[in-house]
């Protein structure tokens, strides 16, 4: 049966911890994990567990790693994740070392939580400690990859599991409320032509502005509450050609599912299309979804991450979010984001790290884990 461990880290426990991290933290962020393209990272979080820890480690063909520290627990078990792609399609990385900051891309999202649980693993391995726990580190959170990595996760371990919780964000942020999202590939052909001799029949790249212009009016957006953003559009050929293609990503996110799905109706209808000039056509793909989902306020997960903020003295920011917690929701797991690190500049070259706050992040996640097994024990 899994033994709780220490109720705090002793001081020269948690220096040699972070020490660790911080070490670990050099290694890991300098390896690229591009999403789809998370191999060598995947492969060095495997490795280096196997090493340096005794628990089992598994590895699926996605590039998920996770270790199942519950000695064989079959109910009751607490998920622990954290992504480990990138935005950025760099295959190595370079980190700078700053007196107060580091920075490199995925610095802190997502490096800081992976190594901190990384570390955190090998300290209980080291003391011979089970607990209800499994933590995984999961590929394609980012960008396309649809959250295809804890997807997967959670198709294995969804029936064993208690709850998940995502550590993702910063570290005085939490999100209990999940951002939904579907994103779509839009296409527009028409026969093209001289510029001149041709001019009158339908412009592809004309008729792509023309549809935008009007889905922007169509529906009532605002910032908070629901969002579409045109991210990418090519097309055409020359400038004296009239564009026979065009093609838009287009992204809507909400935390309201039904709002997604009134806008999902809209792009299929007819009436997207009514206005666009004869001979030009309109083609539509579904390329991405995240379900939209939310945590109570009341739910026990947000009173211990609120119980552990207020032993810290860490402010605690809850905001709606798009995490991998968004695949827990349409399971019925109860699910909640947090970080255990601080910086800035996320999803830019300029991302950095605090690097001292991987002392308090450390420290986070040991009173989090002693408040989850506290809620396990008056439960029982």
């Amino acid at each position: 049966m899994p033994n709780p461990p220490p109720e705090w880290p002793a001081e020269p426990e948690l220096a040699s911890w972070v020490a660790e991290a911080r070490e670990l933290l050099r290694q890991f962020v300098a390896i690229g994990a591009p999403t789809f393209h998370e191999q060598r990272r995947s492969g060095f979080v495997a490795q280096w567990l196997r090493k340096h820890t005794s628990y089992p480690v598994e590895q699926d063909e996605a590039g998920n790693v996770w270790v199942d520290i519950s000695g064989g627990l079959e109910k009751g078990i607490h998920l622990f994740d954290a992504h480990i792609d990138t935005v950025f399609p760099d295959e190595e990385i370079e980190i700078v070392q700053e007196a107060r900051d580091w920075r490199a891309p995925g610095i802190l999202d997502n490096g800081a939580c992976c190594v901190l649980l990384m570390t955190w693993l090998a300290s209980l391995s080291g003391r011979e400690v089970t607990l209800p726990v499994i933590v995984s580190f999961t590929v394609c959170e980012e960008g396309l990859g649809n959250l295809l990595g804890i997807n997967k996760v959670l198709d294995q371990l969804c029936p064993r599991l208690k709850d998940a919780w995502m550590f993702d964000l910063g570290l005085t942020r939490a999100a209990r409320q999940a951002l939904g999202s579907k994103r779509y590939r839009l296409s527009w052909s028409s026969p093209g032509g001289h510029s001149w001799n041709d001019f009158g029949s339908g412009n592809s790249i004309v008729e792509a502005a023309h549809w935008l212009s009007a889905f922007a009016r169509r529906f009532e957006w605002k910032p908070g509450v629901r969002s579409f953003n045109a991210g990418t559009i090519s097309g055409g050929t020359g400038v004296n050609v009239i564009a026979a293609a065009a093609e838009c990503t287009l992204e809507i996110r909400s935390p309201d599912a039904a709002f997604l799905l009134a806008v999902d109706a809209w792009l299929h209808s007819t009436e997207s299309t009514e206005r666009m000039a004869s001979g030009c056509r309109f083609s539509i793909e579904c390329i991405g979804t995240r379900p939209a989902g939310e945590l109570p306020a009341t739910h026990p997960m947000v009173k211990i991450l609120q119980t552990a903020h207020e032993k810290l003295a860490l402010p605690l920011n809850f905001s709606i979010s798009g995490t991998n917690a968004n695949a827990a929701f349409p399971r019925s797991l109860p699910a909640l984001t947090t970080g255990l690190a601080s910086g800035g500049g996320i999803h830019t070259r300029d991302e950095f790290l605090e690097i001292s706050s991987l002392q308090t992040g450390a420290e986070k996640l040991a009173l989090l884990t002693r408040l989850i097994l506290e809620d396990d024990a008056s439960g029982i």
